[in-house]
């Protein structure tokens, strides 16, 4: 990322680690936070580029943040998930991201609601309530599921291939069939 013209097939297929049983590549974040200062808007624009080219689908995990290098990538993206717990800290920064999202121009057809960690008694706000203070709807709610959430991370496994059967990991794959653009046109068509 030193130069934007230096991000290329080849410099990406040594950065990727390739999880063998999914098949799913990943960039992780550079070993030293020091060198996330090398990351640039123009260099992430070049990836974002290359890596639409030879993926099908790109999931940015990224912060709620406006710095120049996170706003490239929101502005590049066709969907912005914007992932929050029902909360009130988590409610209210959402509803300052969603704020900002709009004044940078992000159409809310480009912006998707998810709970995370939803239990269906005892939140500390209700859906409904988060739906209106921030114009949009929930698109999804991911169920709480502390043990096999923790055990993937821990075997540095997906969830929906270290417990497939869990209600998160049925949650997650129909979220993901849901954002897949293409299985709704082809179910549109049929």
């Amino acid at each position: 990322m030193d130069s934007a013209d230096k991000v290329d097939k080849q410099l990406l297929d040594n950065a990727l680690t390739i999880h063998q049983n999914s098949g799913v590549a990943i960039l992780a974040r550079p070993d030293l936070p020091e060198d996330t200062q090398r990351v640039n808007p123009a260099g992430i624009a070049r990836l974002l580029a290359l890596l639409g080219r030879i993926f099908d689908y790109v999931v940015i995990d990224s912060v709620m943040s406006i710095d120049p290098t996170y706003t490239a990538t929101i502005q590049a993206s066709d969907i912005n998930l914007l992932v929050m717990q029902l909360n009130v800290p988590s409610a209210k920064n959402a509803e300052r991201f969603v704020g900002c999202l709009r004044r940078m121009g992000i159409e809310a057809s480009k912006i998707r609601l998810v709970v995370n960690r939803f239990v269906k008694k005892g939140c500390d706000i209700e859906p409904e309530e988060v739906e209106r203070a921030l114009g949009l709807k929930i698109a999804w709610m991911v169920p709480n599921d502390f043990k096999n959430a923790i055990g993937a991370i821990n075997f540095g496994e997906p969830v929906v291939l270290r417990a497939p059967r869990s209600e998160i990991s049925q949650s997650l794959m129909a979220l993901a069939t849901q954002l897949d653009g293409r299985t709704a046109a082809l179910k549109r068509s049929a």
